[in-house]
């Protein structure tokens, strides 16, 4: 759970930087650049709490999930096509 959430973290980001660049107003303003840095610390603290409760070992295999699945949010949100087909694009 906590690689989903810290993948997630670095598209909610840059999702408030754009937005804000957008609007022409600071990214600490925008609440999604928000919403993705609370994440952030939700998603370490549970990676803090995960290696005080198992072994090491099962952990950080674990946590490299959270690579892919921080991409897969990107390559969803590029690939829904003009007809409205799904694509799955790297």
């Amino acid at each position: 759970m906590s690689s989903l959430v810290n993948g997630s973290t670095f598209v909610l980001q840059k999702k408030g930087i754009v937005r804000a660049k957008r609007r022409g107003t600071s990214y600490l303003t925008d609440i999604v650049w928000w919403a993705g840095t609370i994440a952030m610390a939700v998603g370490q603290i549970g990676n803090f709490l995960a290696y005080t409760a198992v072994p090491t070992v099962l952990v950080t295999p674990l946590g490299a999930l959270g690579v892919p699945f921080g991409q897969m949010p990107k390559s969803l949100q590029r690939s829904v096509s003009m007809m409205g087909v799904l694509k799955f694009t790297p």
